[in-house]
């Protein structure tokens, strides 16, 4: 089973942007999404699921999606003009391992990076 991380940060105002509602998915060659884990980050923006991936293969693909939309409205009183959901695609190549991506968030842009395990 591997294990899922990400850190949300705001670059707005630099806080831990809590609150925000976070699924993972199994994408599959039909196009049929597989949902696995679906929740919120919590207080200090952090957010963490264990994913057991259904049949999964080398060519296997997941997608992180980040729904900002509601919560930039919360923090700067207007939705944003472009980027409302951010959505990242992934693999799980070692199925055991930890996987942490920590994600800073503006209105209609973000930065996304992985760290390795250990790094």
């Amino acid at each position: 089973m591997a294990q899922f991380t990400t850190h949300l940060l705001s670059a707005v105002d630099g806080r831990h942007a809590a609150g925000v509602p976070i699924r993972i998915v199994q994408r599959t060659p039909g196009r049929v999404d597989i949902e696995l884990v679906a929740g919120t980050s919590d207080a200090g923006g952090r957010f963490s699921a264990d994913i057991e991936p259904e049949a999964p293969t080398p060519e296997t693909r997941y997608e992180f999606a980040v729904d900002t939309a509601h919560y930039f409205a919360d923090v700067t009183g207007t939705r944003p003009a472009v980027v409302d959901e951010i959505t990242v695609r992934f693999a799980l190549p070692d199925p055991a391992a930890r996987y942490h991506m920590p994600l800073m968030i503006a209105p209609n842009s973000y930065s996304l990076w992985w760290s390795p395990p250990g790094g």
